[in-house]
């Protein structure tokens, strides 16, 4: 029982920091598996997808698999977050959504 949801969430980040994307999905998959309605989980497949997709060229990009995370992080967060909290990446993701939208990115 070393592992929780904080486990998975830092050996992704860390894993995107050194370039290591494979194993950044690998880690994120498995987060999946153990914490499916957990909204990090899909935070961190956000970031990841983006990451991903800035590393082609323009016009190779597709964030459709990026909307879709972002869905299922905001209805996970909309029923885990109560009252005022705000989670500073959750904020981030949701301008990063919006920009995405204005820019034509997710028609």
């Amino acid at each position: 029982n070393w592992d929780n949801y904080l486990t998975y969430n830092n050996a992704i980040i860390l894993c995107q920091r050194m370039g290591k994307l494979d194993e950044a999905t690998t880690w994120v998959q498995e987060m999946e598996q153990k914490y499916s309605t957990h909204y990090m989980t899909y935070v961190r497949f956000c970031y990841l997808e983006i990451e991903k997709q800035n590393q082609k060229e323009n016009i190779d990009r597709n964030y459709e698999a990026f909307a879709e995370y972002y869905e299922k992080a905001k209805q996970c967060y909309e029923k885990q977050v109560v009252g005022n909290v705000t989670n500073a990446e959750m904020l981030q993701l949701e301008q990063l959504y919006q920009q995405m939208v204005d820019g034509g990115w997710l028609d």
